[in-house]
């Protein structure tokens, strides 16, 4: 057998990619396609055959397509795939091409089959033959919705025509040259013409008035173009006494083959309800007459006695507001008085506020101390979320600054985003209050209702009363909260150090035992043992002795750096940090991307360098514990004001307020505790699946 040339193989290769080009075009069409052979039997189909849930793609080669189409057929030659395919060869011989129609009642489809043959060359036969099948239901459908509605016209048309020939309005229709093609039957009545004797004829032709046949021509020219209905009135005088009024109406038609350009008119006789409305208008106007007359009268009497109850009723108001007032003030003194709970003290604001000013929802912004920090601190509710530093914000800046409050009738029509950042209440009208104790503002009383205009300058007033009153006690009652929260952390602090301190005793006391204590006692075995041997034994031991000194030296560094490596107060941060990462890297083969910026040749004082070197052992030892990860991240950023310090995984992660709710880590509490000590910021970010980001802040 002789090779195959180059020629031969890349007219194979280009043969084997037509083949899987076909293939894979085959399989993206949606209609059913198949090889079949002159027994009826697939050779070959695409992946439509799965998408039509007939068979698998793999199996289907050599099934019957009856089979494959209807396998549990039970109607025998009445079947019409059956005679489609009894007959399919025939066709294909005679006409080079077969197809067929019919509704599938096994698919429950619509389906058109296509079959054309596949002769070959040699014998001029047809060999096999290719099948396509469409499903064309929706077709079908729309060809059945389309003989319905064809039927729904005719129909329609019967009934127009019922209803032109009944109705009492004359009905004309006129063509683009103003001569007339269609009257009904009341316009033939009316003009007293045959519908013959009508077409043809124009406005003044008809009898008509020859004065108004400029004026409804030119409406006709302008409903053609505009295709717009326009209307207009008609008196037409019939004899000497008898006039009609007509109101008309001219319309464009479309969708007549018959008049592609015309206008229906449709005249009304109207004459009875305009005399009637004449006389009803003459009644109306002398009715009006006497009414006025009369409602002179009743007004100046009326005007006086509503003037008189206005003031009485005014007067009445105003001292209902003020003895209103009067009790509130007393009420919110008194209550204030009686408790330094700052939660206690801010319901009871907002409760006695409420009294009086409708507002929907209110909050109280209050000045962290003396610093710039605003935050809201009630409702409580509010005080857990990730509420930005409110002073940024242009309405609390202009209420700090300036001690005024401030009223707002549309809040949509304000740039200050801060009602939606506090709350995702929808507040059209705002009122913001300042709380001054002193002459200090501690605070902003902010009210919102859903209504525009919702709040007056009353409401105004009386808040700014009761935010004069509250300012003080609140002030009082924020200073001794803060008190009792220093102490509380303070004796928190004070457990925490006394545990903390315990801790280290313990792992020392135990480094000390299990490890240097043992080497010590085998060194002190070993001493005793070389006194009672030989000289020429005394030399080996000698020498396991000087082994155990080496290991016990070393251990004894080991434990002193992780106590406290001396190389961070000789050297400084930035080596330490670079020895301890690579040392870390070596013992848990977890890469550390060590980035700084502003580090090189700097020191720091003492307790930052500690607290840095300690954060970022404890959490590199975390990442080792937890994290499951290959890679760390530590950067370190140093300006003129601060040190940045960030440690970031892409690991396990976890739900970081159930961490410190449990207090399930005190590793995690020790760099945050670290960190407050040195009036540093300490932010811990983490959840499941999605790593852990620790970042720290401390001011130098």
């Amino acid at each position: 057998m002789t090779k195959p040339d180059k020629v031969e193989l890349g007219l194979f290769d280009q043969i084997q990619r037509a083949k899987y080009e076909w293939e894979i075009t085959a399989d993206a069409l949606s209609q059913f396609v198949c090889l079949i052979d002159k027994d009826l039997t697939v050779q070959r189909a695409n992946r439509a055959v799965e998408t039509w849930e007939l068979a698998d793609v793999k199996q289907v080669k050599g099934k019957s397509l009856h089979n494959l189409f209807h396998p549990d057929c039970d109607q025998g030659e009445s079947c019409y795939l059956h005679k489609f395919l009894s007959t399919l060869w025939t066709t294909l011989e005679k006409e080079n091409a077969a197809q067929c129609e019919a509704e599938d009642k096994v698919l429950h489809r619509d389906l058109s089959f296509r079959v054309r043959p596949i002769i070959a060359k040699n014998t001029n036969t047809i060999q096999s033959a290719a099948l396509v099948v469409d499903d064309i239901s929706e077709r079908k459908a729309l060809e059945r919705e389309r003989g319905h509605l064809l039927q729904q016209v005719e129909e329609q048309a019967q009934l127009l025509n019922t209803i032109l020939s009944n109705t009492p309005d004359q009905i004309y229709m006129y063509d683009n040259k103003m001569t007339c093609v269609y009257a009904n039957l009341a316009a033939q009545w009316h003009l007293g013409l045959s519908e013959d004797e009508i077409v043809g004829k124009t406005w003044t032709e008809l009898g008509f008035p020859q004065a108004e046949e400029a004026t409804f021509n030119q409406m006709c020219k302008r409903v053609l173009t505009d295709k717009q209905r326009l209307k207009n009135e008609l008196v037409q005088q019939r004899g000497t006494d008898a006039t009609n009024y007509f109101e008309y109406i001219v319309s464009p038609v479309s969708g007549m083959p018959d008049a592609p350009s015309s206008v229906v008119v449709t005249f009304r006789d109207v004459t009875e309800r305009v005399v009637a409305k004449r006389e009803i208008q003459a009644a109306h106007d002398h009715l009006e007459q006497r009414v006025a007359e009369r409602t002179v009268e009743l007004s100046t009497a009326n005007n006086l006695l509503e003037e008189e109850i206005r003031e009485r009723q005014r007067a009445e108001e105003s001292e209902r507001q003020q003895r209103a007032v009067a009790e509130i003030l007393h009420g919110i003194t008194l209550a204030l008085t009686r408790t330094l709970d700052l939660n206690t003290m801010l319901e009871t604001v907002v409760n006695y506020i409420k009294r009086v000013v409708p507002f929907e929802a209110a909050y109280i912004l209050m000045r962290d101390g003396d610093s710039d920090i605003v935050q809201v601190v009630y409702p409580t509710d509010n005080m857990n979320q990730d509420i930005p530093n409110l002073a940024d914000y242009a309405i609390v800046q202009r209420i700090m600054a300036t001690g005024k409050s401030l009223l707002i009738a549309d809040t949509k029509q304000h740039s200050d985003p801060l009602p939606h950042t506090i709350s995702d209440f929808e507040g059209r009208s705002l009122l913001a209050i300042p709380m001054i104790g002193g002459e200090t503002i501690i605070g902003i009383c902010v009210m919102e209702h859903s209504d525009l205009n919702a709040f007056t300058t009353e409401h105004e007033r009386f808040a700014k009363v009761c935010a004069v009153q509250a300012a003080f006690a609140l002030d009082n009652a924020r200073l001794f909260a803060e008190a009792d929260n220093g102490r509380s952390r303070l004796q928190a602090l004070s457990r925490r150090l006394v545990d903390v301190q315990e801790q280290e005793r313990r792992h020392l006391a135990l480094e000390l035992h299990d490890q240097i204590g043992q080497v010590l006692t085998g060194l002190r075995f070993t001493i005793e043992n070389t006194m009672n041997l030989p000289d020429e034994l005394v030399k080996d031991n000698m020498k396991f002795a000087q082994h155990q000194i080496k290991e016990l030296t070393s251990q004894v560094r080991e434990l002193s750096l992780n106590l406290r490596p001396s190389m961070l107060d000789d050297l400084g941060l930035l080596p330490t940090l670079l020895w301890h990462t690579a040392r870390y890297t070596d013992g848990t083969e977890i890469a550390v991307n060590f980035k700084h910026v502003g580090l090189n040749d700097k020191r720091f004082d003492s307790n930052i360098e500690i607290t840095v070197y300690r954060v970022v052992q404890e959490a590199l030892t975390n990442v080792a514990r937890y994290a499951g990860v290959k890679e760390v991240t530590v950067r370190i950023y140093v300006n003129e004001e601060a040190l940045q310090l960030e440690i970031s995984d892409s690991g396990k992660g976890f739900d970081t307020k159930s961490i410190f709710k449990e207090k399930h880590s005190t590793g995690l509490t020790g760099m945050q505790e670290r960190v407050a000590v040195l009036s540093g910021t300490f932010v811990l970010e983490s959840a499941l699946n999605e790593g852990t980001h620790i970042s720290a802040k401390l001011p130098l």
